[in-house]
């Protein structure tokens, strides 16, 4: 119907003007029916593909900087240990029940710890109000679980509750190596989640003080 339009007007030039625009505005190639010089590729063609690539190069940076995060790599670690802690607990369970005894603990409870740091760490990340009373309720229950066994090592081998002696029979017998990185994660999320809470305090101290700031 444009064609035509134009066609009575005797202007076809118009007309070929107006469909090249057309297909380049649609960010197409065209489909070059004869050889002329008019026919051309899209010329908007590489700023398209730029645009495309610079959005994938983003896209590539922010999950980058998203597992790089410090707390994303918190959850990693955790994934980790659990991971592991179940490898050894089924290796030990197995080992068990092929000397015929009974375990006393099921594995679940004895993974209790690393289920812990997972919940602790994964509150962290989430970063809601909820999640960080989360993280810190986790990572203090765990940190009362590693003070009942020292209190429990100490007793059993009637040494000096603080004396360095404790410390090294847990590192040596009661696989230290693999609790106390959990501590030291347990420490940081139970000050880095009472500080965030904290400041939610402030900030809804200072808006019930102020009304038109909680506007």
């Amino acid at each position: 119907m444009i064609r035509s339009a134009f066609d009575k007007l005797n202007n076809p030039g118009i007309v070929e003007k107006l469909i090249h625009e057309m297909f380049h505005a649609a960010g197409l190639r065209g489909s070059q029916p004869y050889r002329s010089e008019f026919w051309r590729n899209n010329d908007l063609l590489d700023t398209v593909r730029g645009n495309e690539m610079g959005k994938q190069a983003s896209a590539v940076k922010q999950t980058l900087r998203y597992l790089t995060e410090p707390r994303t790599l918190l959850v990693i670690y955790a994934v980790v240990d659990l991971s592991w802690t179940w490898v050894r607990v089924q290796r030990a369970t197995a080992e068990m029940v092929a000397a015929y005894i009974n375990p006393l603990r099921s594995p679940l409870s004895m993974m209790a710890d690393s289920f812990l740091l997972l919940i602790s760490v994964l509150g962290l990340r989430l970063g809601r109000l909820w999640s960080y009373l989360a993280a810190i309720a986790a990572g203090g229950w765990l940190l009362y679980r590693g003070l009942d066994k020292w209190q429990l090592i100490a007793s059993g081998t009637e040494l000096p509750m603080w004396s360095w002696s404790v410390l090294n029979y847990w590192f040596e017998y009661s696989e230290g190596w693999w609790d106390f990185p959990r501590f030291v994660v347990a420490v940081f999320v139970v000050a880095y989640g009472t500080m965030v809470l904290s400041r939610y305090s402030k900030r809804d101290s200072l808006g019930d003080r102020n009304p038109r700031a909680s506007r």
